[in-house]
């Protein structure tokens, strides 16, 4: 049996794109002077050369089969979301088999050869709590990996361990401007990096006892090929270390798998109104705390092919008049809409900016700066739930930004620190007050909201819900002082409508986080902001009260926000 051959029963029918992807990856690689070549293929020396043997495109292609045979792990993150699991014992009958009736031989020399034999295995260390010390989770497997210290690389690497690769090979291929990711992990299999993880094994451990425990989840399965359903979840802090990841549901059992917490790709419904329309809107003095309107539909022809949009998630609009939090804690589509509209002056291109540059949204500019995706999160693919909860980092921390990351520190082999997120300084995103009325209209959503479920009794929080159509996802983005998480539940191809809607996104962060989240809290508040003042609106307007002023409730206002001239009095 030839070595494709076997490979190709392995994993059976590869998609073409994966297979042109590999292919144009293997050809531009053959092609760079002084790369190395896939570890892959067979190689034999005759006669002061190199002999490297190709597949056939029928099989699969050298650069993943190169990848393949090498680490066992890298396969998935080019072929598709179903990973594999081989047995190691199967990947060494593929890398020794013959391969002597294998077409196209191509020459190298020596002199190349030796260049592309000089590789140094990379590591990764974990925190340990208790030692406060650095242990060795993961090394790579290189030719010139001789240590010989007792330490082996677990069956199956944990989700903090392929989160790193993941982070650590986009890194590199993005440094070094390469196409592929597969580029990057090379790099850094064979470079001699050394990555420290920001893991906090404590919470790790909780959320791999609770993923693995399908109690917490609606067991229906979908209506496409009995599917399960499915999740991801991270955990942060408010400087960008992530804490604790989970990629998928159930009890991990491959290794490189899909990872739904870092890749994304679904869309994220409503849970994108306060990092998009309602951020802009508040940072720009568009709307207020307080401020009030109508829920109703856009002017008719707004939106191609529809003449009454949008539709609220229980049918068509009140026509009543309500403060905007109010719109925010009950999730109405009308005011994000409204908001992207500007009475007929378009900013949808500028609320798209806000979303992607400023809190640095992953959207797509081709398909995402619309009204859809801006005002229902209806996007073109959707952003990971790492990238969605980071962006709701400033609304817990004084307006400030991180870029969420696995890593803590990665050093080269010449001791150079080229990632160090220890020592950065925060973006300000948005403004304090900006911040902290957002964080006041989050924290209605679990209080008196569509987030009640997520309320704790030992610690506050804010977060916001949200689902997409038909509820084939539904998630919840919530915030504590301590931590910030978000947790997306849904199905990777079908929908059970029935399932979905019975659940509840704020109730399943409670019981996967929620309640750790509650018993380890520090007693810390959300940052307070001097500048913000909390005080009584008109009923009417929803600005500042004044004497005259009928009294609507409690807002929070920004020192140059007025108070209303309308009811009679002036303050």
């Amino acid at each position: 049996m030839k070595k494709g051959e076997y490979l190709y029963g392995k994993l059976g029918e590869v998609d073409e794109k994966y297979i042109d992807e590999a292919e144009n990856y293997t050809k531009k690689s053959e092609n760079r002077k002084n790369k190395s070549v896939s570890s892959g293929t067979k190689t034999e020396k005759v006669e002061g050369v190199i002999k490297i043997t190709e597949r056939k495109r029928r099989l699969l292609p050298a650069a993943i089969a190169a990848c393949f045979a090498v680490t066992a792990v890298s396969l998935p993150l080019i072929l598709s979301r179903n990973s594999v699991k081989v047995p190691s014992s199967d990947i060494s009958e593929v890398t020794q088999q013959d391969s002597s009736d294998d077409e196209n031989v191509q020459e190298y020399t020596d002199e190349q050869s030796e260049e592309n034999n000089q590789c140094l295995p990379s590591s990764i260390y974990e925190m340990n709590s208790q030692t406060n010390e650095y242990e060795l989770v993961y090394r790579s497997m290189t030719d010139g990996n001789t240590e010989d210290d007792g330490f082996r690389n677990p069956d199956i690497y944990s989700w903090p361990v392929e989160t790193a690769i993941s982070e650590i090979s986009d890194y590199l291929r993005e440094k070094n401007n390469l196409e592929y990711r597969n580029e990057g992990f090379e790099m850094f299999r064979t470079g001699g990096y050394e990555l420290y993880l920001t893991t906090d094994r404590d919470i790790q451990e909780h959320l791999d006892d609770v993923y693995s425990d399908w109690h917490y989840f609606p067991e229906v399965l979908s209506s496409v090929d009995d599917e399960p359903i499915q999740s991801a979840f991270v955990v942060m802090d408010y400087s960008g270390h992530i804490l604790g990841i989970e990629g998928q549901l159930g009890t991990k059992t491959c290794n490189l798998g899909w990872n739904a917490a870092y890749e994304g790709g679904r869309q994220i419904g409503a849970a994108i109104t306060p990092v998009a329309s309602y951020g802009y809107a508040l940072e720009n003095d568009i709307i207020s705390y307080s401020s009030y309107h109508r829920d109703t539909y856009l002017p008719e022809g707004t939106v191609e092919g529809f003449d009454n949009w949008p539709l609220n998630y229980d049918g068509a609009p009140s026509e009543g008049s309500y403060p905007a939090y109010y719109f925010l804690k009950n999730s109405i589509n009308t005011l994000p809409a409204q908001i992207l509209y500007n009475n007929g002056s378009s900013i949808i291109h500028e609320v798209f900016d806000f979303a992607t540059r400023k809190l640095h949204l992953d959207l797509d500019p081709d398909g995402d700066a619309d009204y859809a995706p801006l005002a229902l999160g209806y996007t073109k693919t959707g952003p990971g739930v790492i990238n969605l909860a980071n962006a709701y980092m400033p609304y817990g921390n004084g307006g400030k930004y991180y870029k969420a990351s696995i890593i803590s520190r990665c050093v080269a082999p010449s001791g150079e620190v080229i990632i160090d997120n220890e020592n950065r300084e925060g973006e300000q995103a948005v403004s304090e007050e900006t911040a902290y009325i957002m964080n006041k209209m989050l924290t209605d959503v679990v209080e008196k909201g569509t987030g009640t479920a997520a309320q704790l009794w030992n610690t506050p929080v804010a977060g916001k819900t949200g689902s997409t159509e038909n509820w084939r996802d539904i998630l919840f983005v919530g915030m504590t002082p301590d931590y910030l998480s978000a947790v997306w539940i849904g199905y990777d191809k079908g929908e059970n409508e029935w399932a979905i809607e019975r659940a509840n996104s704020a109730g399943i962060w409670r019981s996967v986080f929620g309640t750790y989240a509650n018993e380890n809290s520090s007693g810390r508040s959300f940052p307070e902001c001097e500048s913000v003042s909390e005080e009584k609106y008109c009923a009417a307007t929803g600005l500042k009260a004044s004497e005259g002023c009928t009294e609507g409730g409690t807002g929070y206002f920004k020192a140059g926000d007025p108070y209303c001239t309308f009811c009679g009095g002036q303050e």
